[in-house]
C-alpha cells in the first residue's frame, strides 16, 4: 500500500511539474527492443530520480496518468539506467520526450528533458547503386570516381557515395565496381538496385 501511495504521489508531482519549463542537455535517448535507453544523462547515483516518457505533443500540457507511456523511480546505479527502461506500453513511431526529475531539483525549470524519436523505418543515406557522384545518373563520371578511389588519387568520403560505389556489394570498391558502372552505361548489364 505504501508503494502505491508513493507512486500516486509521484504521478501527481510529476504531472504538476511537467507543466513548467525544462532544461535541455546533451543527453540522448533511443528506443530499441522495447526499451528506452539513455546516454549521458546528467544524473548522479546519490539521489532518487523519477523518469517519465510522454508524447511530444503533450509537452506543454497538464499530464494525467493516461499520458504517461512510462514512469519509474530509481538511482543511477539501478539497472534501468544502464540496461534501458521498460516501457508501460509499446512505443509506436513518433516523437516523445523523456523527462527526469529528482531530489536535487528544487525548481521545475531544472527538469531534464531529452527528445526521443521512434521510427520503424531505418534511417540512413539515400543513394542509387552506381551513382557515385550523386548527380542522379550512372555514367562515365561515376566509373572514373570509382577508379580514382581505387587508385588512391581521389578518395570518396561521403557515406552515400561510398555506398553507391560498391556496385557489386562485395564490401570493397575496386575495378569490378567500375566495370559494372561501365556495363550499365553501355546497356550491356544493368545495375540491379538493392534498395
Amino acid at each position: 500500500m505504501k508503494k502505491i501511495k508513493k507512486l500516486v504521489a509521484c504521478l501527481s508531482a510529476a504531472a504538476i511539474a511537467m507543466t513548467f519549463g525544462v532544461s535541455a542537455f546533451a543527453a540522448t535517448a533511443t528506443y530499441e527492443d522495447g526499451f528506452v535507453k539513455l546516454a549521458d544523462a546528467p544524473i548522479d547515483a546519490e539521489h532518487q530520480w523519477t523518469v517519465v516518457v510522454i508524447s511530444a505533443d503533450k509537452a506543454d500540457s497538464t499530464l494525467v496518468a493516461e499520458d504517461l507511456y512510462y514512469i519509474n523511480q530509481g538511482t543511477n546505479g539501478e539497472a534501468f539506467w544502464t540496461d534501458g527502461m521498460g516501457t508501460k506500453t509499446e512505443l509506436t513511431d513518433g516523437e516523445y520526450i523523456v523527462r527526469i526529475g529528482g531530489e536535487t531539483i528544487t525548481d521545475p525549470g531544472q527538469l531534464i528533458e531529452i527528445p526521443l524519436t521512434v521510427s520503424s523505418t531505418p534511417v540512413g543515406p539515400i543513394y542509387t547503386l552506381g551513382d557515385v557522384n550523386l548527380d542522379t545518373s550512372i555514367d562515365m563520371g561515376d566509373a572514373a570516381a570509382i577508379l580514382n578511389h581505387f587508385l588512391g588519387d581521389a578518395l570518396i568520403t561521403e557515406e552515400a557515395a561510398l555506398l553507391a560505389a560498391d556496385v557489386n556489394l562485395d564490401t570493397s570498391i575496386d575495378m569490378g565496381d567500375a566495370a559494372a558502372v561501365l556495363n550499365h552505361f553501355l546497356g550491356d548489364s544493368l545495375i540491379v538496385q538493392s534498395k
